[in-house]
C-alpha cells in the first residue's frame, strides 16, 4: 500500500501544464504525482520525479488509495502460480529496460542527425528532446514500479 503524509494525496495530471515561473511544476497528462491537500487559491504544491513546485489544482485528479490497494490485492489473489507471475514480471521488467536502452541509443542518433543537418530549429529539437526525456522517465518509473510489485508479491508467498 502506498503511504503518504497526512496532508498529501496521490493523483494524476489531467491536462498538460507548462510552467511560467521557476517555482511551478511542469507536467504532462497522466503523470502520477503526490500533491498537497491544501488548496491555496486554486493552486497546490506537487512532487514528481524528484521535482517540486506549484500547479493548478484543477489539473490534478485524486487517486483513491483504498481503490489502489484493493485492486492490487485482488490481482495477487487471482494469480494461479506465484512462480509464473514472478517470472513474467521479471521478464517484462527486462524487456522494458531493454526498450529504454534501445530508445535512448536510437533517439541520440536521431537528435544528432536533426541538429547537424538543421532539419528543425533549436526550439523544435529541444522540445522533442524534452518530450522524449519525459517519455524515458515515465518508462523508467514504470519499470521501477514493476520491480517493486514483483518484490511485494514475492513477500506475500
Amino acid at each position: 500500500m502506498i503511504r503518504l503524509l497526512e496532508n498529501h494525496q496521490l493523483g494524476y495530471v489531467t491536462h498538460a501544464f507548462v510552467s511560467c515561473k521557476s517555482d511551478e511544476l511542469e507536467l504532462l497528462p497522466n503523470e502520477v504525482i503526490v500533491f498537497s491537500k491544501e488548496n491555496t487559491g486554486g493552486w497546490t504544491y506537487g512532487f514528481y520525479m524528484g521535482r517540486t513546485g506549484w500547479l493548478p489544482l484543477s489539473y490534478v485528479q485524486n487517486i483513491d488509495e483504498n481503490f489502489l490497494s484493493k485492486k492490487s490485492s485482488t490481482t495477487y489473489l487471482n494469480r494461479s502460480s506465484p512462480d509464473s507471475y514472478d517470472y513474467s514480471i521479471q521478464s517484462l521488467t527486462r524487456n522494458e529496460k531493454d526498450f529504454i536502452k534501445d530508445f535512448k541509443q536510437k533517439f541520440g542518433t536521431i537528435c544528432t542527425d536533426f541538429t547537424s543537418k538543421t532539419l528543425c530549429s533549436k526550439i523544435d529539437s529541444s522540445l522533442i528532446l524534452m518530450l522524449c526525456e519525459r517519455f524515458i522517465r515515465i518508462y523508467e518509473n514504470f519499470t521501477g514500479l514493476l520491480e517493486k510489485e514483483a518484490k511485494f508479491h514475492k513477500n506475500l508467498t
